[in-house]
């Protein structure tokens, strides 16, 4: 059973990704508004479809903090979260953090 929560919080950590690195939009051109909107879209419906326990603004908020942040502080949360059959909330990831400052 585990398994399959690791599966959902990395295919959702993976459309997070994604989200955050949108295709350019040329000016003027319709085509890539269409293609940023598909994106976007198609994103956003997987997200969906995964019935997070988390709001997306807490996978993405998540997401950007882990992503400044160097290897060993992700490498502790991640074994914080290992066990876990949720994705957290983002004040759970700001607690964790700050009983390390």
């Amino acid at each position: 059973m585990t398994e399959r929560y690791n599966n959902t919080r990395l295919t959702a950590k993976m459309h997070a990704r994604h989200l955050v690195t949108m295709p350019q939009v040329r000016k003027g051109h319709a085509s890539s508004l269409r293609k940023l909107t598909n994106y976007v879209t198609s994103n956003l419906n997987a997200l969906k479809a995964l019935e997070l326990n988390v709001p997306v603004q807490d996978l993405m908020l998540n997401h950007l903090m882990l992503a400044t942040m160097d290897l060993e502080t992700q490498r502790e949360w991640e074994l914080i979260i290992a066990q876990r059959a949720d994705i957290p909330l983002t004040t759970e990831l700001v607690t964790s953090l700050e009983s390390r400052c």
